[in-house]
């Protein structure tokens, strides 16, 4: 479904990134294999259309509590309805 690329970083108990349109930060822990994120701030950039829906999904697969697995340079976000793959740059 990705309208636009989702760059992010994610360490040390933070997650940041562009989620379409909207940067956004925020702290994030992993317990029990799933990615816990307590708020998630951004900035407010109006976002229609196709990026402004990735945004919406991708703000509320982050609030889900998605479970997180990690191998090699592939991070996977799985949520109850929706998964989104991270790659690391080259």
């Amino acid at each position: 479904m990705a309208a636009a690329p989702i760059p992010s970083t994610f360490g040390s108990g933070r997650g940041a990134g562009n989620a379409g349109c909207n940067a956004f930060s925020g702290p994030g822990v992993v317990e029990a294999g799933t990615l816990k994120v307590a708020q998630v701030g951004s900035t407010l950039m109006y976002c229609g259309g196709p990026r402004g829906e990735q945004e919406t999904w991708f703000f509320a697969l982050l609030s889900s509590s998605p479970t997180i697995t990690i191998t090699d340079s592939t991070l996977v976000l799985a949520g109850a309805s929706s998964t989104v793959t991270f790659r690391r740059a080259p």
